[in-house]
């Protein structure tokens, strides 16, 4: 009798988490291995340039710096024990001993690039093994803790959380879904939640004018980093086109985004597919390295399997390796997965609701009003969902975890394997790390959310007692973080550029071209992804700010002073390819698109893509001379080494 109850509890509860993830899994795994890949090659092709001994802040001085400081790379790091390494080699008279630090970048870069490129391109998924995740996630969290300024990006934190959160998700390896698989799975939509949420709603609490009047597109596509090609014709579209596209980018990011979570299937398929979809149009619109592709591959897991098999080619399934089972493909071949008239009702009109209600497009979007909303509204709109709901949230996500665990348990009961001991430790031993580190991550995740949503972490229902220690035991690995992209739009009066000039005699002045930056007027934007020129983005940032906040400028100087190959390698154009310059000095302009003035404008290539003006001096001019000092204050070694 009681078997008998089980196995009907066991059915329905089946039925409750019916959708399958396993086509999901293997996208997602190749999705990341694919980031890992651009990455560590991206890495590998710039360690001469930005961490070499002869680079721009080469990682021994860094080390040396640490070191004069009393102050060490975290324990877990690989360059940790850069002096152990340093002695073995030295001895064997292998490197010079100053070259130990370089070598370690390249070997973990290397190693990283072969073994996510192996696992990508295997089919069998032999390298599918918690054992190859965690030996990834290793290497690039020891080139992170020493890639100082130019790795301090989110894709790079990004990276890093969703590789240790996939470790736990090939942790069992079977074919079946299991309770360990439904909370990882569970934990990666909880982190694409934080990332697209948090990205929507610190837009609106920075008070960026350009954000709350609809009108931050018709500078985003100039002002961005690094835009592509695509960049220029977005830049075109009529301003009605932009206000709708910042109004869809809200809705998507902040309403949608609480969909993710929602126990009605179609909603939680619109909010997915709306991720991927704007993934997909900033992918087109600008160059954002691995960045876009790895939130696509979060916004996979929000998806299900019956929706995803009739999309995606039979090819690429079986490239994957996804064993989905011939009975779920002959029912999906037999029923193709298409919406519902009620399905796409409720969509609609839920959009339509929310649309009309929060972004009144009769006065924002067509008449050029700012959102009728206030920082009031929002805080009270915080404070409705995340702190009146959030109680039950927990306590809800508490019980499921259990119910899940007994759905499992009752998976290897059902097998055959009886309720013996030796069932239920192999049951617990696959549950029980899974779901205690995942509940360590979602306690430490909300001290970074909360405090970048301006909520104290003492309001919340869960003491910082609790929240606080957990973050703090995980802080120093990045496993949680803070995300919020373009909080405030930069570049409104004009995208601001440093250019570099070089002169022989301080009167005549050459610039130099960049390979990836703007620069020359007449040339066009490239295409990047999935690399980072690292170097070519912190110049970005620079331009934004002071030389004094960016001393690296300074060591670039250095470096072009002597036309040394690891940096001019960085140059479009080197107009002092013959004789280094004998000083320099940087300029500040500001730059913006060209608008055509008719349409067949759209297909002239001649005409300039930019048009710039003079801003002001960024660094005033500099000989070798003047540099001398200032590198030896900074520990800067090799100041006269090419």
């Amino acid at each position: 009798h009681n078997f008998g109850r089980a196995a009907l509890l066991n059915r329905k509860l089946k039925m409750v988490f019916k959708d399958e993830f396993l086509l999901v899994r293997s996208l997602f795994l190749k999705v990341v291995l694919f980031s890992y890949v651009s990455a560590f090659c991206s890495f590998y092709v710039q360690i001469s340039g930005l961490w070499g001994h002869n680079g721009v802040l080469p990682v021994d001085a860094y080390m040396s710096k640490l070191q004069a400081q009393n102050h060490d790379v975290p324990e877990w790091s690989l360059f940790r024990y850069t002096k152990t390494f340093d002695s073995i080699l030295s001895e064997i008279s292998l490197f010079k001993p100053h070259a130990c630090a370089d070598t370690l970048m390249f070997l973990a870069s290397g190693l990283g690039t072969g073994l996510s490129l192996l696992a990508f391109i295997d089919k069998p998924k032999k390298l599918n093994h918690p054992v190859v995740y965690s030996l990834l996630w290793w290497l690039y969290y020891s080139l992170f803790t020493v890639g100082q300024t130019f790795i301090s990006f989110q894709w790079d934190i990004l990276l890093l959380e969703v590789g240790l959160l996939t470790i736990f998700w090939t942790v069992d390896s079977s074919k079946e879904k299991t309770a360990g698989g439904i909370i990882v799975r569970e934990m990666l939509k909880w982190l694409e939640f934080r990332m697209m949420f948090a990205s929507g709603m610190v837009k609106l609490f920075s008070n960026c004018p350009t954000w709350w009047g609809l009108t931050a597109l018709n500078y985003h596509y100039e002002t961005q980093p690094l835009p592509n090609p695509i960049s220029w014709y977005a830049h075109q579209m009529p301003d009605l086109f932009q206000r709708m596209g910042v109004a869809s980018t809200f809705f998507i990011q902040i309403p949608l985004s609480l969909l993710i979570f929602s126990p009605v299937r179609c909603f939680r398929l619109l909010a997915g597919v709306s991720h991927l979809f704007l993934m997909v149009l900033i992918l087109l619109t600008g160059n954002y390295c691995f960045f876009n592709i790895l939130i696509i591959g979060l916004a996979l897991t929000v998806l299900d399997d019956k929706f995803l098999y009739p999309w995606i080619p039979t090819s690429i399934t079986d490239w994957v390796n996804a064993d989905v089972g011939p009975k779920a493909i002959k029912s999906w071949r037999k029923k193709p997965n298409r919406f519902k008239w009620w399905d796409i009702f409720q969509c609609g009109f839920f959009c339509f609701i929310v649309f009309m209600t929060y972004f009144r497009p009769d006065k924002s979007v067509l008449k050029g009003a700012r959102l009728p909303l206030s920082t009031k509204d929002l805080q009270s709109f915080m404070n409705s969902i995340f702190m009146q709901f959030f109680p039950l949230g927990f306590v809800a996500w508490v019980g499921l975890l259990l119910v899940l665990h007994g759905v499992d348990y009752w998976d290897v009961v059902k097998k055959g394997q009886g309720m013996s001991l030796s069932g239920a430790i192999k049951s617990a031993m696959k549950f029980i790390p899974v779901l205690s580190f995942c509940s360590l991550v979602f306690l430490a995740s909300l001290v970074p959310f909360y405090s970048g949503l301006n909520i104290s972490p003492e309001n919340l229902p869960i003491s910082s007692e609790v929240t606080q220690p957990a973050y703090s035991k995980v802080a120093p690995f990045h496993v949680v973080n803070s995300y919020g992209l373009f909080r405030r739009m930069t570049g409104v009066g004009g995208r601001p550029e440093v250019i570099i000039e070089g002169s022989l005699d301080g009167n005549t002045w050459q610039e130099y071209e960049f390979i990836h930056k703007p620069g020359s007027i007449h040339r066009p934007s490239k295409i990047n992804i999935p690399h980072q020129p690292r170097l070519d983005w912190q110049l970005w940032f620079a331009a934004l700010g002071q030389i004094e906040r960016n001393h690296w400028l300074i060591h670039l100087y250095a470096k072009l002073f002597i036309n040394s190959p690891v940096i001019t390698s960085y140059l479009e154009t080197n107009p002092f390819e013959e004789t280094p310059p004998k000083y320099i000095r940087a300029n500040l302009y500001h730059y913006h698109f060209t608008k055509i003035q008719k349409p067949e404008d759209l297909l002239d290539l001649s005409q300039p893509v930019w048009r710039r003006n003079y801003v002001r001096e960024y660094s005033m001019t500099i000989t070798k001379e003047h540099l001398s000092q200032f590198l030896e204050d900074q520990h800067y070694p090799n100041y006269q080494e090419a």
